[in-house]
């Protein structure tokens, strides 16, 4: 069996701010032949709370949830899906998504008045 790589690079990024955080993002959509993220980068803007992130996998009907990462208060370029997380991770490169599906993500809670997390995927795209 021949090994699948990626032929398009694919950079997700998505803004979690006060007005929506609770309710489930899309962050990636995968396109024709499917696709990976192999890393999700957050900051956290809020130097007083820390934040969890919800990540789900959305089949085109339901939201299942795949994983948790509490991003601490004033981090910085921190790695979301580390194998302490998203143990499932450990024989494969990342989360593979199937075409069509959706890679979501989410607050716990309300972010602060004025404060963000910003999240900035690293992937690709798979040909059809």
């Amino acid at each position: 069996m021949a090994i699948k790589t990626p032929q398009t690079v694919v950079n997700p990024t998505l803004s979690l701010d006060p007005a929506a955080t609770t309710v489930a993002a899309t962050f990636y959509t995968a396109g024709t032949g499917g696709g990976i993220i192999s890393s999700i980068c957050a900051s956290n803007t809020d130097d007083t709370n820390p934040v969890t992130l919800n990540v789900y996998l959305n089949d085109t009907v339901a939201d299942f949830l795949i994983g948790s990462y509490t991003l601490a208060a004033n981090a910085n370029g921190v790695e979301v899906l580390n194998l302490t997380d998203f143990a499932f991770l450990t024989d494969q490169e990342g989360l593979l998504v199937a075409q069509g599906n959706i890679i979501k993500i989410a607050a716990d809670s309300t972010i602060a008045v004025g404060k963000a997390v910003k999240l900035v995927g690293f992937g690709g795209e798979y040909g059809a």
